[in-house]
């Protein structure tokens, strides 16, 4: 693993806003909204663009609108980026979408075991609706990460773990148990039961969460408080962000607009990184 050169964190962000533009051009095709999360929503207010030790580009959708984009971006990448999903591969890490550039390369220590592999790429996350109830989003958190934790368990034998020593030994041993008997199961079956509790509560509220977050319930928000979406400047482009950004990011993140101190600054390690044949 290593930090990223200024040539390669530069040329990274080049070859993402390329994705961005093919993305957005999508979108306005199919009139599909989206709106900055995350680091891209703090950098495009704060920065103008990323943040400078940034390294990615991540965006909700609402599921209806992440469904059609899901339906129609295949045909509409001509070969040139592809949309990486657990529901499309079977043998990636994530639910949520990942539009890469084919012929790329960005592996990190989270993805490293996967069979599949993203390229440079941009995260899209889909939004489904939540219960108004805590206790069943707890219950319904509970369910979505233990279907995830079957389908990491059926495609990798031994996934990576913040582990040492004896305990590290036992919890492989385990994981290793649990993918000998997941054989019958196919990862279909897993993919569907995980899709299904996360769209449970379509309809049941105007609250809504991404379900493939590490910890959906802290960035739950309001689809009356995204639309109507503002387009805002981006790098050499633009792009969209909630109506009430500034209070969805201050409910998220606290005063947002302070710069972070410098230990506090950071993004992926690199296991192996390739701009392509054209870099």
């Amino acid at each position: 693993m290593r930090e990223y050169t200024d040539y390669e964190m530069k040329k990274m962000k080049e070859i993402e806003l390329e994705i961005l533009e093919k993305f957005k051009q999508i979108c306005l095709k199919y009139h599909l909204s989206y709106f900055a999360i995350g680091g891209t929503a703090i950098g495009a207010v704060r920065h103008g663009g990323f943040i400078p030790w940034d390294d990615d580009i991540d965006f909700g959708m609402f599921r209806e609108d992440y469904e059609k984009f899901l339906e129609v971006v295949e045909e509409e990448c001509e070969g040139k980026y592809e949309l990486i999903s657990a529901s499309i591969q079977k043998n990636v890490c994530g639910h949520f979408g990942q539009l890469c550039k084919i012929g790329t390369t960005f592996t990190t220590p989270g993805n490293v075991k996967w069979p599949y592999h993203p390229g440079i790429k941009i995260d899209i996350f889909p939004y489904d609706c939540i219960p108004n109830s805590k206790k069943l989003l707890q219950k319904q958190i509970r369910t979505g990460k233990f279907w995830n934790r079957l389908y990491i368990l059926k495609v990798i034998p031994y996934p990576e773990m913040n582990l040492s020593g004896l305990k590290k030994h036992l919890v492989s041993f385990a994981c290793h148990m649990i993918h000998i008997l997941l054989k019958p199961v196919s990862v279909d079956f897993l993919v569907r039961q995980y899709m299904k509790n996360s769209r449970k509560y379509d309809g049941a509220s105007d609250y809504y969460t991404c379900m493939d977050d590490i910890e959906p319930q802290k960035w739950i928000l309001r689809k009356k408080d995204v639309f109507p979406l503002k387009e805002i400047p981006f790098e050499n482009t633009t792009i969209l962000v909630a109506n009430k950004n500034h209070e969805i990011l201050t409910k998220w993140y606290g005063d947002y607009m302070k710069i972070p101190k410098e230990s506090e600054r950071v993004n992926h390690d690199i296991v192996r990184l390739d701009f392509g044949e054209n870099a």
